[in-house]
């Protein structure tokens, strides 16, 4: 009976630290630059859906069991990353979900994400573990065929268990492991930073859970720079980004000598009203309608070609009418840096 006391009081010792063993980094990934994006107690620096996200036993969780939802929703990190490499270990009960990186958070209820996405999902032959996905945009389109990353993912991904995916993102280069194994490696220009976030996928009640976050940041590499100290870019080249009001078209992100960004963006729909904390906009309108306006905190601003329109941190604002607008940013443009009144 000792015996069995014993046992039973050095499990309940163990067992609460196990979470913790399993989020620490190594003096070796210390001294690499890693961090912790999960401390292995709570949701410190995520924000998300209380119903839907918990910590237990030293993990992430994510489940539906309890609550229906209508649509894809997100556990969003604090911080926006450009270049990094991240580590993660992923249980998929069932069902779909997924990591996304250099993601943009949509205004509104629902914490509610788009852009590249480390996919996995338990389909069968059709799963996606090892796939690069782009939700709310391209879709599987992004690889060269439906079934890329899962053509290779499926010879080391362990059903129902423990998988390590990582990600690693450099300029425009996108690569995916899963279990070690080089899944994805390709090219893509449309985001060069943003948002992290894990998914909880609409549909079938769902678990997934994460554990051992742990991401580096990359100094950024300009090689596709040329020796001369002046840019060009040709916006008609650039990628369109979806955004909450239109397509943007953004240009010298990746240039750290210039301390903002410019964008030209075309604006479809009336934006909602919001404010930065941190970014000072600068708009000049190229082309609009005769009902264009800027909504300045209270006042409503007309506009017409050639008129230029200075944003403070802090100024509530939105576009009203079909427009295109050449915006400059400072600092950088951050989507996280984007608030509700």
């Amino acid at each position: 009976m000792i015996r069995l006391e014993c046992a039973v009081l050095l499990l309940a010792l163990v067992a609460p630290a196990s979470g913790l063993a399993q989020n620490r980094l190594t003096e070796e990934e210390r001294r690499e630059g890693w961090t912790l994006l999960f401390n292995g107690k709570d949701l410190a620096g995520w924000s998300g859906d209380p119903r839907l996200w918990r910590v237990e036993n030293g993990a992430i969780v994510g489940t539906t069991d309890q609550a229906q939802i209508e649509q894809n929703t997100f556990l969003v990190y604090e911080k926006p990353f450009a270049d990094f490499h991240l580590k993660a270990d992923v249980k998929l009960r069932n069902h779909n979900s997924g990591i996304q990186f250099r993601s943009t958070i949509h205004p509104g209820p629902g914490w509610v994400v788009s852009g590249y996405q480390a996919d996995f999902s338990e389909d069968g032959e059709k799963s996606a573990w090892g796939n690069l996905y782009e939700e709310r945009g391209r879709g599987r389109r992004l690889m060269k065929t439906p079934e890329e990353g899962w053509v290779r993912g499926r010879t080391v991904y362990h059903k129902g268990e423990w998988n390590t995916v990582e990600v690693r993102a450099e300029g425009t280069r996108l690569r995916l492991w899963l279990n070690g194994l080089l899944t994805i490696d390709l090219g893509d220009d449309k985001a060069r930073s943003g948002v992290m976030a894990l998914q909880l996928h609409r549909g079938e009640p769902m678990r997934v859970e994460f554990r051992n976050m742990k991401l580096k940041p990359l100094a950024a590499r300009h090689t596709e720079v040329s020796a001369t100290p002046y840019r060009v870019v040709d916006f008609l080249d650039l990628p369109g980004v979806d955004s909450p009001c239109g397509t943007a078209r953004r240009a010298f992100a990746d240039v750290p000598e210039f301390p903002g960004t410019v964008h030209v963006t075309d604006i479809s729909i009336d934006a909602a009203l919001h404010y930065h904390k941190r970014l000072t906009e600068v708009y000049y309108v190229l082309e609009c309608g005769s009902d264009a306006a800027m909504q300045l905190n209270d006042d409503l601003i007309p506009l017409k070609v050639g008129r230029s329109v200075l944003i403070p941190p802090g100024v509530r604002h939105r576009a009203i009418g079909k427009m295109k607008v050449l915006i400059v940013v400072f600092p950088k443009f951050d989507p996280a840096d984007e608030w509700t009144p």
